[in-house]
């Protein structure tokens, strides 16, 4: 169960990175 915790952790993670980063570079 952390295994899959922390995975989901980091997918949220990256996908709000992403997100920022691609309003920044607009």
């Amino acid at each position: 169960m952390e295994g899959i915790a922390m995975d989901f952790t980091v997918f949220c993670l990256h996908s709000i990175i992403t997100d920022i980063s691609g309003w920044v570079l607009v």
